[in-house]
């Protein structure tokens, strides 16, 4: 191998354009995992308790690893439907949230990849600890499986758009 004659053939290819294209749709799947899905979610809990009139205690945390992560403590005592909203609120927002990054023509890669990165977000944290017990509690919901399911399936047609949409673009090119 030639290594000038190789750069010399990147360069007039298209393949460095691309490269960058893969790295900034990567960045904003990352991105958007770590920092937009989680602050869409507490942002949503943090809207329901301020249209309930609700005061509240919020404890932000960023790191690398786990992003955003944060706690939303509740004042007061709403009535069962309105603490179900505020359980519900962080995922629905988020896939909401996911469903309208695959709508516009443009910057359709990255869009997507924003989408993407949010339905992951609900994907991993689904499972633990948190929304989805207090919702089942608070809706009287005794089967959580049911409940999940309500969450995963509407979050990997999200995600699974989002790649199909990213592998079509790739084709059209």
């Amino acid at each position: 191998m030639n290594p000038p004659k190789y750069i010399e053939d990147l360069e007039s290819s298209e393949r460095r354009k691309n490269y960058f294209k893969h790295i900034t749709v990567s960045l904003s799947i990352v991105v958007s995992f770590l920092i937009v899905g989680p602050l869409v979610h507490e942002v949503a809990h943090l809207g329901v308790l301020i249209l309930q009139n609700c005061s509240y205690s919020t404890s932000f945390n960023l790191t690398l690893l786990k992003g955003i992560y944060a706690s939303v403590t509740p004042y007061c005592s709403p009535e069962t439907l309105g603490v179900s909203i505020f359980y519900a609120s962080g995922y629905v927002s988020t896939l909401i949230f996911s469903g309208l990054a695959l709508l516009p023509k443009k910057f359709r890669e990255h869009l997507s990849g924003i989408a993407i990165g949010s339905a992951l977000s609900v994907l991993t944290t689904i499972g633990s600890k948190g929304d989805i017990q207090n919702l089942s509690q608070s809706a009287g919901i005794e089967n959580t499986i049911v409940l999940i399911s309500l969450f995963i399936i509407p979050a990997l047609v999200v995600s699974l758009l989002g790649v199909k949409r990213i592998v079509d673009l790739e084709g059209e090119e």
